[in-house]
């Protein structure tokens, strides 16, 4: 084993699998969440922020949310993408 293997800070983390498109899918949906409970705690009185605020702040937040959801859904795609360029490479 190298000396760049036992080190786990140092290691790359597997990027582009359906794990990290999930995730990805996960935080972004989370976001659009936060957004819509924002606006709603505006609207129903139990927040201090202005609505102008609120709509301006939260739309930015639900607008960052479905660009993350978004990456996720290219992540997932370049993934199958590659399985079936693999599978079909195989086969040959």
């Amino acid at each position: 084993m190298d000396q760049e293997n036992k080190n786990p800070l140092k290691m790359k983390l597997p990027k582009g699998n359906p794990t990290h498109a999930t995730l990805m899918a996960l935080v972004g949906a989370y976001l659009i969440y936060m957004a819509y409970q924002m606006l709603r705690n505006t609207l129903n009185g139990n927040s201090t922020m202005s609505l102008t605020v609120t709509c301006i702040v939260g739309g930015l937040m639900a607008l960052i949310g479905l660009g993350v959801i978004g990456y996720g859904i290219a992540i997932y795609v370049s993934y199958r993408k590659r399985m079936k360029e693999k599978t079909s490479d195989e086969e040959i």
